[in-house]
């Protein structure tokens, strides 16, 4: 009889009863930055389902709405006008790929597209912050840094990933390309040997994929791209002299990509970008009460201090420099639109206060870094606390709250208005919000409400003071007739509340909600 010793089989038995059983299910492993990604995402997963109707979203939309109807020469996003615009890029014209292949409309695919940049936001943060610390802990409180950690009254701009901006832009390019920045980051620092984990360094295949992926992001959102290229300028600049030959060649080889790739993209030519000002009047307003916007992340700036104590080139102190010396830069010379910078400028205060937090060898400084860090996301999550009025209805949350928080209500859509339209045709309005978000069902306003560095500056006011005089009640029916002839204006929509109805003959009332009216003019 064959004896076991302390209750265990012979070797045979052992592998027989393997075999029988087979290999026993691992348990999947959670992880930190796992638990605190899936509540963020829990958070942003409705929103993403139902993207609310607010601020720019007529515009993206617009642009994908162009390209699936006409791939090769959409014309102008807003108005009836054959030129091209910056807005064609490479998300954009994926996502109308997207829209054809699934058979939908722009608005219809959007909820892909904000999926798509929540997945590259929640993977981006976790790639760059583990090429910056070791410890399980630091993705894990850089994604609440990072979203939070703004500022007691919230600036809401494309661009800022706080989460209560997220909710309102999480399928803009802008966010496409805050997600693509951090996966880049990521890779230039295995690039130069700038990461402290442990992956393995980038194949040379490896480096012109990242060239290719500077190019999409520049091309998808300049602005942000640029950003993006500080931070890059960053990473390698303190290990420019420790790099070998192959490493710079193959930096070069990046660069030169990333150059070829943006100046032979079809749609614009991005050099016509350089020194275009048309929005610079309306990013003034990043300058004035910065403060109040931003001031929760300066917490962190004892502690990127510290970080230039030790290394005069780490690369959270260049980056901030390098993007602080962009946003005044855009205040002294009047550019204002580099004031989008200070979204970049906050990401290495806010990474600094939370690698000083994971790796903090005193207790003392750690518990007070942790108060102070507490006390900030607290106040960070109160001043953004609107964002659950969009996944929570608001009939389950108390009124004291819904009355106080800040709050950013979804705009009804015009469904209601388009469905007598057909593609293509061009409505006159002056309210606001139709011409926001008229074009995004793929029809064209007679003036557009944002500016186009393509469209000439003397065509946008034509446009609109055309429009200002077809609702100014002095004009003569003849002369609002040549203008919407001037136009091909088949449709007028008129908000009671804001300008007079145009009277006469000449126009027949189709539909009605609230105090707006759809006119179509007689003969159309």
């Amino acid at each position: 009889m064959t004896q076991t010793i302390l209750g265990t089989h012979p070797p045979r038995q052992r592998i027989v009863r393997s075999l029988l059983r087979g290999p026993s299910p691992r348990r999947p492993r959670i992880t930190p930055y796992g638990m605190v990604s899936a509540a963020v995402l829990a958070v942003l997963l409705p929103i993403c389902v139902k993207v609310p109707w607010r601020a720019d979203l007529g515009q993206h939309a617009a642009t994908i709405e162009r390209l699936r109807v006409d791939l090769l020469h959409p014309g102008s996003t807003l108005i009836d006008l054959p030129v091209s615009s910056p807005y064609y890029s490479p998300y954009t014209v994926a996502a109308a790929l997207a829209a054809r292949l699934a058979d939908t409309t722009a608005l219809g695919i959007l909820p892909l597209c904000a999926l798509v940049n929540t997945v590259l936001l929640l993977t981006g943060v976790c790639a760059f912050v583990r090429t910056l610390s070791t410890s399980p802990w630091a993705p894990a409180l850089a994604l609440p840094t990072l979203l939070l950690l703004w500022g007691p009254v919230l600036r809401m701009w494309a661009g800022n990933i706080s989460l209560l901006n997220l909710a309102l832009d999480i399928c803009f390019p802008s966010i496409f390309v805050v997600g693509l920045t951090f996966h880049i980051w990521a890779l230039t620092a295995r690039a130069v040997g700038r990461s402290v984990s442990h992956a393995s360094p980038l194949a040379r295949r490896g480096y012109a994929v990242l060239g290719l992926l500077t190019a999409v992001a520049l091309l998808s959102h300049a602005i942000t791209g640029a950003g993006m290229v500080l931070g890059m300028v960053a990473l390698v600049a303190g290990r420019l002299r420790a790099l070998d030959r192959r490493t710079v060649l193959c930096l070069v080889l990046s660069c030169a990509t990333a150059l070829v790739a943006v100046l032979v993209w079809p749609y614009y030519n991005v050099l016509r970008l350089v020194g275009a000002d048309q929005l610079d009047y309306f990013h003034n307003a990043l300058y004035r009460g910065a403060p109040y916007w931003y001031g929760l992340a300066l917490i962190g700036l004892p502690s990127l201090l510290l970080r230039l104590r030790r290394d005069r080139l780490d690369p959270l102190v260049l980056l901030f420099v390098l993007a602080a010396a962009g946003v005044a830069y855009g205040w002294c010379t009047g550019q204002y639109t580099w004031g989008r910078l200070i979204s970049t400028a906050l990401v290495p205060l806010q990474l600094a206060l939370v690698i000083d937090l994971v790796e903090a060898r005193s207790r003392v400084h750690r518990a007070l870094l942790g108060a102070v860090t507490v006390v900030g996301l607290t106040a960070g999550a109160w001043a953004q606390a609107g964002v659950l009025l969009h996944i929570v209805p608001e009939r389950h949350l108390p009124t004291a709250f819904t009355q106080r928080v800040e709050r950013r209500d979804a705009w009804p859509g015009y469904e209601w208005a388009v469905r007598h339209m057909r593609p293509g045709d061009v409505v006159m309005a002056a309210a606001e919000r139709p011409i926001r978000m008229l074009p995004a069902y793929g029809v064209y306003t007679v003036a557009p409400i944002w500016q186009d560095p393509l469209v000439p500056e003397t065509e946008r006011r034509n446009r609109w003071s055309a429009t200002r005089a077809f609702f100014d009640p002095d004009t003569a029916p003849a002369d609002r007739e040549r203008a919407l002839r001037r136009y091909h204006a088949d449709w007028v929509l008129v908000d009671q509340a804001v300008e007079p109805t145009p009277q006469g003959p000449g126009y027949e009332r189709v539909a009605s909600r609230g105090a707006e009216i759809l006119l179509r003019r007689a003969g159309a």
